[in-house]
């Protein structure tokens, strides 16, 4: 009766731990947690749609490659979201959201971006730069482990993206940038547009160029990215400037 009684109570026993282990574990998050997490989402989600609207209105090939990066991001912080079960109210719909200040910065946003490419440019620090102070914000309220290196990666990837839309702005200022945004997605091309190659969205030989690659003494350009910065002195044959490509995380 005894051995009976003990393996009742053994049986017992693991079916209770078989049930708990089967049901998903919510994390206890703190509200400012909770917030930051669910505004993260739909912070992303802006700079996104923003992206995407801007690479069909200029035909860019930077904005196409962030807004890809975005989207990653998005789904990053739907794993701490899932994680924690957090409820989401983020719409579906390009271009809209159910915070209201993300909403009016969008509208604002877009309205500037599809002015010229400088202006989108332009748009796209201004995102970047909101969201790394967001993004620090929302790091200074947790202690979550999963919430602190999920949105450390994020802030790499924003720096590096603030990085790149801060260069093309320069090169904006007194160029005619490429349609296609030159190698690396910041390509920018002295005199007019007839300075750039509208396939590959490369400056033409001798045009001036900032943009990932390499300037050969001729004046013409590599097509290989991530090698220098560089910006040809005037007419083929004179000398360019480089500084180091700086790389972000993914």
């Amino acid at each position: 009766m005894k051995t009976l009684r003990s393996n009742l109570i053994r049986s017992i026993t693991l079916g209770l731990l078989s049930a708990t282990a089967a049901v998903p574990t919510a994390f206890a998050l703190t509200p400012a947690e909770t917030t930051g997490v669910l505004y993260m989402k739909q912070e992303e989600k802006m700079a996104r749609d923003l992206y995407q609207a801007l690479a069909v209105r200029w035909d860019n090939a930077m904005f196409r490659r962030i807004a890809n990066a975005e989207q990653r991001h998005m789904d990053a912080v739907d794993g701490l979201i899932t994680r924690n079960q957090l409820t989401d109210t983020t719409p579906a719909e390009a271009g809209r959201f159910s915070i209201p200040e993300l909403q009016k910065l969008h509208d604002d946003l877009l309205a500037q971006g599809i002015t010229s490419l400088e202006q989108a440019l332009r748009v796209g620090v201004t995102v970047e730069e909101t969201d790394l102070a967001d993004l620090k914000e929302a790091l200074g309220v947790t202690q979550d482990a999963m919430i602190q290196r999920v949105l450390g990666n994020l802030t790499r990837a924003s720096t590096h993206h603030l990085d790149m839309f801060s260069a093309a702005v320069g090169g904006a200022s007194t160029d005619t940038l490429c349609p296609g945004g030159g190698v690396g997605g910041k390509g920018a091309c002295s005199g007019n547009p007839a300075n750039c190659d509208r396939q590959s969205g490369n400056c033409v030989a001798g045009a001036s160029a900032n943009a990932s690659g390499t300037c050969p003494k001729d004046g013409s350009r590599s097509k290989s990215p991530g090698q220098a910065d560089c910006t040809m002195k005037g007419a083929a044959g004179q000398s360019a400037t480089a500084e180091p490509v700086r790389r972000g995380r993914r």
